[in-house]
């Protein structure tokens, strides 16, 4: 093999690394979030969706999906 194919290898074996890592850093989240926390679709929507779409649907849920920190808001 030659050396810039190698290095192409390594880049994209570093790239697929951390799309497995994003993925599970989000999952992980998602896992142990509140429900009340999670907005605009349920936990297993927004799974599909980190799982679908690699990275970006890791990035949106982080984004628009997750809620503020700290206690859900009281009902009533």
């Amino acid at each position: 093999m030659s050396g810039p194919l190698i290095a192409v290898i390594v880049v994209v074996a570093l790239g697929v690394a951390a799309a497995i890592a994003w993925d599970t850093v989000c999952l992980r989240d998602l896992i142990r979030a509140d429900p009340a926390r999670v907005r605009y679709l349920p936990k297993w929507g927004w799974a599909a969706v980190c799982l679908i779409s690699c990275p970006w649907g890791g990035l949106l849920y982080m984004i628009v999906g997750r809620g503020p920190a700290g206690r859900p808001p009281r009902p009533g």
